[in-house]
């Protein structure tokens, strides 16, 4: 057993490539590396760097550099979302050094403060031979185009729910692009479903558990993954998210309901900076950056846009702190209800979405929009699952 930060205590059995210790948040996942560094964990640290590689806090060690956002953070889900994104990693980058290990050093080169220590070559930052990567354990997708600091980048959180510091946020998502968090995850101890990036039902909230995997793959041109949970009473919810890389991300959910009752469904998502309804987009920029939202088909509700009442940082690294907007799209009805959500980052000219909509076909929903003038269409998996 190791000491955590917080004075908890967290099982090796716990620690892996691919999994979050149970006690819930995505930090947690550095207890041992946030420690201070005048704690017993990191000088017993400092005496075990040799045999660190290959063990299972190795692969704690590894899941970091896996999870790592572009501006040199986590993805703050659960009770992350109040802690210093940097810190954790400022220790690996101490450890990158002791251990000799390159890729640890690639991940942590845009920390909060950084240490100087790449003057001998060998080194010398690596970049990891991956981009996007599955962690089925944890229950994370995340989603990149490279290891460039501009990169877009999406992390959707389907994985257990932990102990005291789980939200009930299954088919959360976060996502950055141009060097810039736009959609974010919501703040340390809001843990309803309506305080996160998902579809809330009834206005109910999820019950305490995990999503299940249905698909996931990645190549040079598209990432896709597509979950579903049943967290609800009396409606399943499946989510897809899709990424061109390079380009827009997609995101598909279907609400299937296990009676023949009416039911209301309310999609909310939580962008940093002040959001405005542009026609049929919503529209946050900052400078010449921006990100444009649309969603479809045509019985949601327009979007009702609010001021969330909290601030957060964009960057770890930067003291500025923008004001989080919320948008709630609405919907009622019997049967199944479908809805897509199409998010555009852009540099430069604001992008311009078109009209959006969904043809189920079997284990994919062809999605298309008009981008700019140009015509786009995709097939997004959206497997049935467990109960169809």
């Amino acid at each position: 057993v190791w000491p955590g930060a917080s004075g908890r205590w967290c099982r090796t059995r716990n620690i892996g490539a691919n999994w979050l210790t149970a006690t819930g948040p995505t930090s947690i996942a550095g207890y041992w590396v946030t420690a201070a560094g005048s704690s017993k964990l990191w000088r017993i640290t400092c005496t075990l760097t040799e045999e660190v590689e290959g063990t299972r806090i190795g692969e704690m060690l590894d899941w970091m550099v896996k999870v790592v956002t572009p501006n040199g953070g986590m993805p703050r889900f659960n009770d992350g979302g109040q802690s210093d994104p940097g810190t954790g990693y400022y220790r690996l980058h101490q450890l990158a050094r002791m251990l000799g290990n390159r890729e640890y050093a690639f991940a942590t080169r845009n920390t909060r403060t950084p240490l100087r220590l790449w003057d001998d070559a060998s080194y010398e930052p690596k970049e990891p031979d991956f981009t996007s990567v599955l962690l089925p354990d944890s229950g994370i997708a995340v989603m990149r185009d490279s290891w460039e600091e501009t990169s877009a980048y999406a992390a959707l959180d389907f994985g257990p729910h932990g102990g005291g510091h789980g939200h009930c946020d299954k088919g959360n998502f976060v996502l950055y692009a141009d060097g810039e968090a736009w959609v974010i995850d919501s703040r340390y101890g809001w843990k309803k479903a309506e305080d996160h990036n998902t579809i809330v039902v009834d206005g109910e909230n999820q019950q305490k558990g995990r999503g299940t995997l249905l698909k996931w793959e990645t190549d040079d041109d598209h990432d896709a993954v597509a979950v579903y949970h049943d967290l609800y009473p009396a409606v399943r919810h499946y989510r897809s998210m899709y990424h061109e890389r390079g380009g827009p991300f997609v995101v598909v959910d279907r609400m299937v309901p296990n009676d023949e009752a009416e039911h209301s469904y309310e999609s909310r998502l939580y962008i940093l900076g002040e959001t405005a309804r542009e026609g049929d987009c919503y529209v946050t920029a900052r400078g010449d950056k921006g990100i444009a939202v649309r969603i479809g088909p045509g019985q949601w509700s327009a979007g009702e846009v609010a001021d969330a009442d909290f601030q957060y940082r964009s960057d770890c690294r930067k003291p500025e702190r923008f004001p989080v907007y919320v948008v709630r799209w609405d919907c009622e009805g019997a049967g199944e209800q479908w809805l897509v959500t199409v998010l555009v980052p852009y540099t430069g000219q604001k992008a311009e979405v078109g009209e959006v909509s969904v043809e189920p076909q079997g284990t994919v929903s062809i999605v298309s929009f008009a981008l700019n003038g140009e015509e786009k269409r995709y097939a997004v998996p959206t497997p049935a699952g467990a109960g169809g």
